[in-house]
This record gives C-alpha cells, sequence and structure tokens, in this order.
C-alpha cells in the first residue's frame, strides 16, 4: 500500500486557532526542505525538490571491497570497472556510507534456543558466554555500509536506470533493500550519532 506524507497530513490538520495555524506555517516550512514525502507499491521513495519537483529514488546496499586484502590484479579488476562505471552511467548517482549498529538478533535467539534446551553445565556456560559476546558486539560494534541512490523523475525512468545499472552487477553487487531497510537509511541520515 502506497504512502504518501503530504496528502495524509492535509487530511489530518485543519488549524482552529491562531496559534496551531503558526504551527503549521512553520512545519510547512520544514516539509518544504525535507525531501522524502512517502514511497509506492514497488517500494520506491517518493521525493519533492524544492517542494514541488516529484521524483522518485531506489536504493541499493552495494558489495564491499577489502582493498587490503586484493592482489594487484584484482585491484586494477576493481579500479577499472569503477572506472567503467563512471564513464559509461551518465545519470546522477550517489554513494552513501553510513554505520550502522551489528544486527545479530537471529543468532542471538538461536544462542536462546540452544540455552534453553541444554542440560549440560558446561555447554551452558559455553552457551551463555557465546550470547554474551553477541549482545556486546551488538551493543559496541558499528558496520559501515555503502549504498547507492538511484534517481528518477518517473518510475519508468527510475526502472530504466535500474536496467542500465544491472550490466555493473559483477562489479557493485548491488541488491535491492526492503522498504523496512529504506526507512532505517532514511532514518539514520536524519538523525546521525
Amino acid at each position: 500500500m502506497p504512502f504518501n506524507a503530504i496528502e495524509k497530513r492535509e487530511k489530518e490538520r485543519q488549524p482552529t486557532n491562531r496559534r496551531e495555524k503558526k504551527a503549521l506555517a512553520e512545519l510547512d516550512q520544514i516539509n518544504r526542505i525535507y525531501p522524502v514525502h512517502g514511497y509506492t507499491d514497488d517500494g520506491y521513495v517518493i521525493t519533492k525538490v524544492l517542494g514541488f519537483i516529484d521524483g522518485f529514488i531506489e536504493i541499493l546496499k552495494l558489495r564491499q571491497y577489502d582493498l587490503y586484502k586484493l592482489d594487484s590484479m584484482q585491484y586494477d579488476t576493481l579500479t577499472s570497472g569503477q572506472w567503467n562505471l563512471n564513464k559509461l552511467y551518465v545519470p546522477p548517482l550517489k554513494e552513501v556510507y553510513l554505520n550502522f549498529p551489528e544486527d545479530n538478533q537471529d543468532q542471538q535467539n538461536y544462542w536462546k534456543y540452544k540455552i534453553e534446551h541444554t542440560t549440560d553445565p558446561n555447554r551452558l556456560r559455553i552457551q551463555q558466554f557465546e550470547l554474551e559476546k553477541l549482545s556486546y558486539i551488538e551493543k559496541k560494534h558499528r558496520m559501515r555500509n555503502v549504498y547507492l541512490f538511484v534517481f528518477g523523475k518517473t518510475i519508468e525512468e527510475l526502472k530504466t536506470r535500474l536496467q542500465d545499472l544491472e550490466r555493473f552487477k559483477d562489479h557493485l553487487g548491488q541488491e535491492a533493500l526492503s522498504l523496512r531497510d529504506k526507512k532505517r537509511v532514511l532514518f539514520s541520515f536524519n538523525n546521525q550519532l
């Protein structure tokens, strides 16, 4: 189900007094600056640039490389692939690097399940240690993720640009994010620690 924040806001708010009208005017100024206004059925982000130009964004997660572990041949292949991308793909792209807390809730649930079904005290102690280690990692460790923002004025144009990026899949290793993850990325944009 698509969501449009502007339409929802207009339906919900009808100011009754002068104070509410003033607060609404200030909030409208903030909303004119904030470019994200909702999402489509396909999961694309709806934007408004300068408050009046509609557009759409798709957020892709990119494969990460450890450049120190690559030999010179792999490094040359990687840099030439990036060079070809910048040379051959003309529409605007935005690479975003964000730090997120480590998400290991599935592993913690696994160890909790093992703890509940273990009777051996030695195994229980080891499993308890593993669970504590995972919870510590989740609290303290931050993962750097790379995202690629692809822009389009219409949904068809955005889909065409995404198809054009498919030929760079070996190099980029891009994968589309779920709507939940897109909201998380946009939230972290606005709420930096």
